[in-house]
């Protein structure tokens, strides 16, 4: 009886409680159909939207503004806002690329009437670039050298190719996005993916049109001629061996690298990946990808010398940036992100701290924070890519280098 009376009196409530759940769920499900797009996000904000022409975001893209079927820039908008202090300034893209970080500079520092100066070691990248970005090569609030970025300081400095754009008491910060871009990757014949059959090279200054081991031997900065074939076929077992372990911090360096010795001459990307993979134990897919990936790492180290021209502008760049000025690196692996991390905290490589008798830091450089920023979510879900970058940024103090 007392159950019958129960059920009796809470039919109504439960009623109720239905009707207003089936009201919220339309509710939440007209809210996801009329969910604003970037570009109204942006304008509620009160923020620029992405500009027109090669930077219009394609369906699907909403979360990745400035990207191209070139490249995907990462963290753009965290980049900018890190970077652009005095939208009047002068800045420095060390890293050109498919020129999506430069985009979203210049939208930043156009209206001031800033200027952004950019260096890459790509001829590819930097034609690509200069065509996407030809209306502000033509305003003259954007010029490009080719350059690989440890050369920057002689590049920006007296007699330089961008020395004349370099303002009196010099530039108000510096971007640097480190490692392969993903055209680099998506090119078979550039051979710096495991995932398609390509020629051994690797050599991110190749000159258009060269493949394999051809190419210019006037210095590294213009056309190195060091390739990864050169380094899988020619070198001794004990530097491969050094190669493979300590830029690609494989585990099994020792064994792939006698593999490999014994299958020379090695001709391919994809005879290069059977070699790795017979030196793997059975296990998942994706343990074998990341033991791929550590070996091309270590040999894309190798041959464009990357740690090297990482240590010499991280050393130079307080040379040519004013106090107040920014430097931002993204890095996408430890080996990068311990060199910036050790001079951005300390200001040399080491990473031994000098303090004065207060305990204040005496170095160029003072970290804008603590942690490095990574990408959200949302980005690493529409761009996996970035999965693995990490964002540290510093402001010039008025300090020498340490």
């Amino acid at each position: 009886m007392r159950s019958i009376v129960f059920m009796f009196l809470t039919t109504p409530t439960i009623r109720r409680a239905s009707a207003l759940v089936s009201s919220a769920a339309r509710a939440s499900s007209a809210g996801r159909r009329s969910r604003p797009t970037a570009h109204a996000r942006a304008r509620s904000r009160g923020e620029s939207e992405p500009p027109s022409g090669s930077d219009t975001l394609a369906p699907g893209q909403e979360d990745l503004p400035f990207s191209s079927e070139y490249h995907t820039p990462v963290m753009v908008r965290e980049v900018c806002d890190a970077l652009v202090w005095d939208p009047g300034g002068t800045y420095v893209d060390g890293t050109l690329g498919g020129g999506g970080h430069s985009a979203a500079i210049l939208e930043r520092i156009n209206e001031a009437g800033g200027k952004l100066l950019a260096v890459d070691r790509d001829p590819q990248a930097l034609a690509t670039a200069r065509g996407r970005l030809a209306a502000a090569v033509e305003r003259g609030g954007f010029a490009t050298a080719e350059s690989d970025f440890r050369h920057l300081k002689a590049v920006l400095g007296p007699g330089g190719a961008l020395a004349a754009d370099v303002p009196e008491g010099g530039a108000h910060g510096l971007l640097l996005d480190l490692g392969v871009s993903s055209h680099q990757l998506d090119e078979a014949d550039r051979g710096f993916s495991f995932r398609m059959e390509g020629p051994l090279d690797m050599r991110m200054d190749r000159p258009e049109g060269a493949a394999g081991g051809e190419g210019r031997d006037e210095g590294r900065s213009e056309g190195c001629a060091l390739t990864a074939s050169v380094i899988v076929n020619e070198w001794p077992f004990e530097e491969l061996r050094r190669v493979l372990s300590d830029y690609g911090e494989e585990p099994r360096a020792h064994k792939m690298s006698l593999r490999i010795s014994e299958a020379r001459p090695v001709e391919s990307t994809a005879q290069l990946v059977d070699i790795v993979r017979s030196c793997l134990p059975p296990g998942p897919p994706k343990e074998k990808s990341k033991a791929l990936s550590r070996v091309f790492q270590g040999l894309r180290i190798a041959v464009n010398d990357e740690l090297g021209a990482l240590e010499a502008i991280l050393r130079d760049a307080p040379a040519f940036l004013r106090p107040g000025g920014r430097i931002v690196v993204l890095s996408y692996h430890s080996l990068e992100d311990r060199r910036v991390k050790r001079v951005l905290r300390s200001g040399s490589l080491d990473g031994v701290v000098k303090q004065d008798e207060r305990g204040n830091t005496l170095g160029p450089w003072r970290p804008l924070r603590k942690v490095p920023k990574q990408p959200s979510p949302a980005e690493v879900a529409a761009n996996p890519r970035s999965r693995s970058a990490r964002l540290r940024a510093a402001e010039r103090t008025s300090l020498p280098p340490a």
